[in-house]
């Protein structure tokens, strides 16, 4: 079996960062010994990621560098592209310009390289072509965002879609919860959308609980508490990312609908068999388009214009579409593990170094 190697590197205090990371490392598993490149992670982080003793874990992106390419200089490998969001910038162009001479040398000796769940966020020319030519080098290649399709590349939903938890599903009598979570470096709800779900919420006899799902939204958090009238799950220091996943969960499998504009924060609670719910107060740049990848559309907008009936209208509307949901969320986490089988059937063709290149 081939090694494998992956980067692997998340925002640390982001849940939803681990998620994606966590489900396409269970199908590099199935490659051979990954050699995870997690760089300057907190141990919460890493014990989330629930890594096992066949993982070989490096903080030091030169020290996965030269193992990497010690590697290819005698047979090829299995190389994993970071999923998740890909920033085009200088940083982003210098990371995948360190990986691309070797996925160019391993192809040579057979192996396989994979970009697989991204979604590239920028338009500078120049700082794009790493990007770029790595994916257009991959054998397996995919994106999670409608608006990034191409000919040379298919659309899946975010791996998260098929991320649940291990142990067991919670059975509940009756989803009497609201949650509710939002970035704190947009602008906060309006009034007339703050009155329209605590009205909604009211109706429909739900509790509104408000939570992290990124610790730096804390502060949003308990603003949104406030103002809603909700209860507050902030996830404290102390907490552990394993922890607050369990707490939010926990939270979401007695929860009728999660509203956010978090993508992550919405997609898991799908997995807890919750309505995800994207109320939007800006443009929907990301919540519409990475749903719309898993066919699921209609339940998120920008709410800035509207009116507390509008509001309310889309809020009742989405929440009555549930059976259609849950329908359209099967189907997309069938479609995340069609890629995981994919991913599995990669032959790497490993094969040792005979002759020089020359």
């Amino acid at each position: 079996m081939p090694d494998v190697y992956y980067w692997c590197r998340g925002q640390d205090d982001n849940i939803g960062d681990v998620l994606l990371r966590r489900r396409f490392l269970r199908e590099l598993r199935c490659l051979g010994k990954v050699h995870v490149l997690i760089g300057g992670a907190s141990e919460g982080f890493i014990g989330a990621m629930s890594f096992d003793e066949s993982d070989v874990l490096y903080r030091s992106q030169a020290a996965w560098l030269k193992a990497l390419y010690h590697a290819v200089i005698r047979r090829g490998v299995v190389l994993a592209a970071n999923p998740g969001e890909v920033r085009v910038d200088r940083k982003s162009a210098v990371a995948y310009s360190s990986i691309i001479p070797a996925q160019i040398l391993s192809r040579w000796r057979g192996g396989k390289s994979l970009q697989l769940g991204v979604a590239v966020k920028g338009k500078h020319s120049i700082l794009r072509i790493p990007v770029t030519i790595f994916g257009r080098n991959s054998d397996l290649r995919s994106f999670r965002e409608e608006v990034e399709a191409s000919p040379d590349a298919a659309v899946y939903p975010d791996w998260a879609f098929d991320e649940s938890r291990d142990a067991h599903d919670v059975v509940v009598a009756r989803r009497d919860v609201c949650a509710v979570t939002y970035r704190v470096d947009r602008p906060i709800l309006s009034e007339s959308a703050l009155e329209a779900l605590r009205g909604v919420c009211f109706e429909r006899d739900l509790k509104i609980v408000v939570f992290s799902q990124v610790r730096r939204d804390n502060s949003r958090t308990r603003e949104l508490a406030s103002a809603l009238g909700g209860d507050v799950l902030i996830w404290e220091d102390d907490v552990s990312h394993s922890d607050q996943e369990r707490k939010i969960r926990d939270l979401m499998a007695h929860s009728e609908v999660v509203v956010s504009d978090r993508i992550h924060a919405l997609i898991m609670g799908t997995s807890e068999g919750a309505t995800p719910l994207g109320l939007i107060p800006g443009p929907d740049v990301k919540v519409g388009p990475h749903f719309a990848a898993a066919a699921i559309v209609g339940i998120s907008g920008d709410i800035t214009s509207f009116g507390t009936d509008a509001v309310a209208e889309l809020v009742r509307g989405v929440i009555d579409r549930r059976t259609e949901i849950e329908a359209q969320v099967g189907t997309a986490r069938a479609r995340v593990a069609d890629l995981g089988e994919s991913v599995r059937l990669v032959n790497a063709g490993v094969r040792e170094r005979s002759g020089s290149l020359g």
